[in-house]
């Protein structure tokens, strides 16, 4: 019934938790410099003449000579995929958000607490038809500056159809980041999924290596890749053979998620170029 999806989309949709915030607060910062303060590796010069002469003259000297260097500059901008292939659809036996509900709650979760800490980010859900039709559908653009009624829009209109040939689309993710002038040095590629590549010519053993070979492709380029299940039935040691060498993460629950994001994200960040 139309208010089970509207209710659904509710849930879906609300603001992410301020846990979440603080697990990705200090992900992907670089060192910038902090003057005026009372503490530091430096002496700024102008204001330690000024320290003097307002102590020789009996005026109260400003004790901000220092500058300080702090790892507080946001300098991450990442790409997240989101499956949106037929087997997604899945309900789990007791009921409640299928797998397609589940990742579209944490994908939007992610894009909404790194948006709001400053960071770069873009959201585009993918599923594919054969080797000629990989499509990625854009949720958020880069260039969009706020999260508005249009994105959460788009969210509601997703439906889970089609296959799952997650190399191509990986590969595609990944350059549509690098054609986008960041300016920053971390990047990092964020794909949920279930876990279960399948396509036309693309089943069992040939979908898993394609998937594992677009992650050596791509962490060569310098980006960071992190892999999210949540709720899969997918075993967790065929995630990682799928996955090779990229960093992730097989949630339970949400709050297996929200409990192991962080250091699933800081190995993904070592990944990169800059790190």
């Amino acid at each position: 019934p139309r208010w089970e999806s509207v209710a659904i989309m509710s849930e879906i949709l609300q603001p992410p938790s301020m846990t979440l915030k603080r697990k990705l607060a200090g992900v992907g910062l670089s060192f910038e410099t902090h003057r005026n303060q009372a503490d530091g590796e430096d002496y700024i010069l102008d204001r330690v003449v000024n320290y003097f002469v307002d102590c020789r003259s009996g005026t109260t000297p400003n004790e901000g000579v220092y500058a300080h260097n702090m790892k507080t500059r946001r300098d991450l901008a990442v790409m997240l995929l989101l499956d949106i292939s037929g087997s997604t659809a899945e309900m789990e036996e007791s009921g409640g958000l299928s797998i397609h509900h589940k990742q579209m709650q944490l994908a939007y979760h992610l894009m909404t607490a790194l948006h709001g800490l400053g960071d770069q980010v873009s959201l585009y859900a993918f599923h594919s038809w054969g080797r000629t039709m990989v499509r990625l559908v854009r949720m958020k653009a880069f260039k969009e500056r706020c999260i508005d009624s249009r994105i959460r829009n788009r969210f509601a209109m997703l439906e889970p159809v089609g296959f799952t040939r997650t190399g191509g689309a990986m590969r595609h993710a990944a350059r549509k980041l690098q054609e986008e002038e960041t300016g920053v040095p971390y990047q990092l590629l964020i794909t949920i999924t279930d876990g279960f590549s399948y396509d036309h010519g693309y089943e069992g053993e040939y979908g898993e290596e394609d998937t594992k070979k677009a992650i050596e492709e791509i962490r060569y380029q310098g980006i960071g890749c992190l892999c999210i299940t949540i709720g899969s039935n997918q075993q967790e040691e065929k995630l990682k053979n799928i996955f090779g060498k990229a960093s992730t993460l097989a949630a339970r629950d949400y709050d297996d998620f929200i409990h192991n994001i962080r250091p699933a994200l800081l190995r993904a960040v070592r990944q990169t170029r800059a790190g």
